[in-house]
């Protein structure tokens, strides 16, 4: 497919930032190989919009590749085609608060729309009706997400209760969900958390999926910087990994 039949627009753009160490290895590589077939951009059929793809999209361009391979998926509506594209992003990269919430509020967003799709792939995980139990709803949007429940809570109550200063900073991933959380909790008359999270069980933190994925970039910088014996930017990364780590247990 010509890559500039393509068309990129929100919410797909701007659904997940760009990576820019991700972007620049997906350049490089296309110099040296070309486009890799095996990973074709997903456009909406008919429609020729960008669902998933947009690095690949963007190092495309840069690198001056014109034909690209694209696949074809027939979409309902745009609910149905965000819940693809949060679908395909959920699993391949390491989300960060900032990126969780925005996904849960989206979510929740096509819920009042009256999001509910007939395809078989969403059957599992369709989005409640409007008489759904919060619990419950909670657990669909959980799914669709790919992550807890509670965390689903916390960003439903950020997003109701914080002042606009406690998202700003979430949104910017200065803070995380739990601290988001916590604030907003104050904020509306100094409650505490319903669980306080210096009391959560070590074992519980490291088997959590987050904190499973945090470590493994932080000792991946750690193997590159012995490697490179400290010549590259990767000391500074790993003491970003190592706060992610803090972030994660705190």
């Amino acid at each position: 497919m010509n890559r500039e039949s393509i068309i990129t627009k929100e919410p797909f753009e701007g659904l997940f930032p760009i990576d820019v160490r991700t972007l620049k290895a997906v350049e490089d590589n296309m110099r040296e190989n070309g486009y890799d077939q095996g990973v074709p951009i997903t456009v909406w059929k008919g429609k020729r919009i960008c669902i998933d793809g947009h690095t690949r999209l963007i190092a495309a361009e840069t690198v001056g590749i014109e034909d690209i391979p694209a696949f074809g998926k027939h979409f309902e509506n745009e609910d149905e085609a965000l819940q693809y594209a949060i679908h395909c992003q959920r699993d391949r990269r390491n989300m960060t608060g900032a990126d969780i919430a925005k996904c849960v509020n989206l979510v929740d967003k096509l819920k009042e729309r009256g999001g509910d799709h007939k395809s078989e792939e969403f059957q599992e995980s369709k989005l409640p009706s409007e008489s759904i139990d919060p619990e419950e709803s909670a657990e669909v949007t959980a799914k669709i997400v790919g992550t807890s429940k509670s965390k689903v809570n916390k960003i439903r109550y950020i997003d109701k209760h914080a002042d606009d200063e406690t998202k700003e900073a979430l949104a910017a991933n200065e803070i995380t969900i739990n601290k988001a959380y916590t604030q907003a909790k104050d904020k509306k008359g100094g409650m505490k958390p319903v669980r306080d999270l210096n009391e959560r069980d070590p074992k519980e933190i490291l088997e959590t999926q987050e904190f499973k994925k945090a470590y493994e970039l932080f000792f991946g910088e750690l193997l590159n910087a012995r490697e490179m014996k400290w010549k590259t930017t990767s000391k500074e990364m790993a003491l970003k990994r190592i706060n992610a780590l803090k972030q994660v247990a705190s």
